[in-house]
Parts: structure tokens; sequence; C-alpha cells
């Protein structure tokens, strides 16, 4: 019975060790630590830069607004979409509180804050400098062939 139990314990490790705990708890790694949360409702999906992890399994919990810009802007609006390479995010958001507007934002990863101590450097006012948007659609579109991004969304 006890090669049973140990058996079922390393399968339940090496699963679980393999899987992508953070993303099943609504934590998406985009890079860069910036990070698609998602809550219990669609219309808490926010990009944040990630601030507060848990010690052991690393996983984003919060941090400061990128998209939505606030907190008071997060209350009219969630991220819908989110796609990201190694340089760029692209991101669509649904603005429920005006009959559901789609808006569009780029937001350039080519930034460097591991050398930074976000405690000293206001690192939220670095990512801000690199959105771009809101963006109507033709004007996104626009962008992604200004900056030869080669993203779409799913």
């Amino acid at each position: 019975m006890k090669v049973k139990t140990i058996f079922i314990t390393l399968l339940a490790s090496i699963f679980l060790s393999s899987c992508n705990l953070c993303g099943s708890f609504g934590a998406n790694e985009l890079g860069k630590n910036l990070v698609l949360l998602e809550g219990d409702h669609l219309e808490d999906r926010i990009i944040v830069l990630c601030s507060k992890k848990e010690t052991e399994r690393k996983c984003c919990t919060g941090g400061s607004y990128i998209i939505p810009l606030s907190y008071e802007e997060k209350k009219g609006q969630y991220v819908d979409v989110a796609e990201f390479d190694e340089n760029w995010i692209i991101a669509k958001t649904i603005k429920y509180s005006e009959n559901n507007k789609e808006e569009y934002w780029i937001i350039d990863k080519n930034i460097n804050l591991e050398e930074i101590d976000c405690y000293d450097v206001d690192c939220e006012s670095i990512v801000k400098s690199k959105i771009i948007g809101p963006l109507e659609l033709e004007e996104f579109n626009a962008k992604l062939k200004d900056f030869n991004i080669d993203l779409n969304f799913k």
C-alpha cells in the first residue's frame, strides 16, 4: 500500500512541476515582469507590472496597473486578449462602460528593469513610457506595420 501511495505522490509531483501553475491560477507571464492577471470574472483581466510574488511558486499576485492604466480606468474596461513575443505585447481592451468599445495597445518590452530597484525608482513610469495606446483599430494596424511587429490576435 505504501508503494502505491509513494507512486501516486511522485506522479502528482511530476505533473504539477511540469504544468504552468501560475497560468492555472490566473497569472499569465508576458515577459519583462509583465503579467496578464485574470480573476473570477472576465472583467477582472488586467496587465500589471508584477510586484508581489509567492515565495515558493513565484506566481504574480499583484502589481502596478499597466493596461488599463489605472484602477479608476479598470472599473469600466478589461483586457480581452493579449499576445506577445520577445520584444512586444499587443492587447485589446473592451470598454464595457462605453457599449463594449474596443481599444488597442502596444507595449515595447525593450526595457531593462532587472538591475533597477523598483522600490527606489518608479519602474511603473518607465514601463508606461513604452505604451502606445489606446488606439483605434486602423491606427493600431498602422503602428504594427510602422514598427514591423509580426503579432496578431488569435
